[in-house]
């Protein structure tokens, strides 16, 4: 199920937003190299993954709390 309103959020990066109605998101300026994604929503236990971006590219990735 989607989870509207799951704030998304690069700690060291100082980036952040917040998931859609839809459940969907997008995080503009996130650098190249490996970043520590952070997931939470109330009343489910915090996530956190690693994403590794290239130069110049937009990953799409999929999360499931």
């Amino acid at each position: 199920d989607a989870l509207p309103g799951a704030a998304i959020l690069i700690k060291e990066k100082f980036l952040g937003t917040y998931a859609d109605p839809n459940g969907e998101f997008i995080l503009n300026n996130v650098p190249a190299g490996t970043n520590t994604v952070t997931i939470s929503y109330l009343g489910y236990k915090e996530l956190e993954m690693a994403v590794e971006v290239a130069e110049d590219e937009a990953p799409t990735i999929e999360i499931k709390m």
